[in-house]
């Protein structure tokens, strides 16, 4: 009965129904707040794909993207972030308000997202990891690929005091995979790069294709309408662990390098791993304050309201596959 009705919700939302995309517009006005109340939901994204990453909870698929553009396109109003600090400047934000931003720079933002994003006319902010577009890749993204390419059935990793791990099945690969990266994201960039190596050796896997955009690509990028892009910091550290020198620093080198490639402001910027109190703190935001941004976002759930900091915007990940609840629980994100 779930499955027919989510049919039923994507076949009228592609046919672009009148009455039920109206349908659809009251129940949004009437669920989400307005007057002082009003505030605005910033989605987050890493990848889109074709078919499912079973490996990454935080990728959706191209048809999944293509019915949440399109709903958000004909139920929501989508703005710039740029627009949402105006508005949060001025006292007044709009019903319904939505921006949209990727963190990172994955190539397939550029070959799967952005043609998505130009088909519906959404404007859309991309936060780009410096040294991946140089490197090409991802800590974390080649941890995955070691683990779903070895032929081992378990890995000694008692070097990283993780003990004997099982990869005998797809899901042990998966659940061995979060558990190493849980532990090697509390570890300094450099001794992230040494750990991934000797964990390649250890599971005996090829070597990690290329993942995030080139240099050229991110101008490609860059230039596309409505596409604003934002710092995410050179090297991908958790501030937690560093000093507010060293993460001043690694921001304005990210900064700097995506100035001048793009040779556009930078006035945005997303904290890695994005947990206010965890990963970052009020050091942390007034470095970013520090250094001209105009707002910095987090990966703390919930909304922004009009008494929100600049630099500790709140985000909603849209990871939902069925559209139903994908929309519902899109509208209950106002009032968080």
């Amino acid at each position: 009965m779930e499955l027919k009705l989510n049919q039923v919700f994507k076949y009228f939302l592609f046919k672009d129904s009148y009455f039920f995309c109206l349908l659809l517009k009251v129940v949004a006005h009437i669920i989400s707040p307005f007057g002082a109340s009003t505030k605005i939901t910033v989605l987050i994204y890493h990848h889109v794909l074709i078919g499912n990453n079973l490996f990454d909870n935080n990728s959706v698929d191209k048809a999944c993207f293509r019915w949440q553009m399109r709903l958000i396109k004909r139920i929501f109003n989508v703005i710039t972030l740029d627009q949402a600090v105006e508005f949060l400047n001025q006292g007044v934000i709009p019903r319904r308000a939505i921006v949209i931003t990727f963190d990172e720079g994955y190539t397939d933002n550029l070959t799967h997202a952005q043609p998505i994003l130009q088909e519906y006319d959404l404007p859309c902010t991309y936060f780009i990891t410096g040294a991946a577009i140089t490197s090409g890749h991802l800590w974390n993204e080649d941890i995955n690929h070691a683990l779903e390419y070895t032929h081992n059935t378990s890995l000694d990793l008692q070097m990283f005091d993780l003990g004997v791990l099982s990869t005998l099945t797809h899901e042990d690969k998966r659940s061995t995979a979060s558990i190493i990266i849980e532990k090697f994201k509390y570890q300094t960039p450099s001794v992230q790069a040494q750990w991934v190596k000797q964990l390649i050796l250890i599971a005996g896997s090829p070597s990690a294709p290329r993942q995030l955009l080139t240099a050229q690509q991110l101008l490609e990028l860059s230039n596309c309408k409505g596409v604003t892009i934002g710092c995410h910091t050179m090297t991908h550290p958790m501030f937690s662990y560093i000093s507010a020198e060293v993460a001043k620093q690694d921001v304005l080198d990210c900064k700097q390098y995506l100035t001048e490639l793009v040779k556009k402001p930078i006035e945005h910027f997303a904290y890695p791993y994005g947990e206010y109190g965890k990963h970052f703190h009020a050091e942390h935001m007034n470095v970013i304050a520090s250094l001209d941004f105009k707002s910095a976002v987090t990966t703390d759930e919930g909304a922004v309201e009009q008494q929100s900091s600049f630099y500790m915007i709140k985000r909603f990940t849209p990871l939902d596959k069925k559209p139903i609840q994908f929309f519902m629980r899109l509208c209950l994100n106002f009032n968080k």
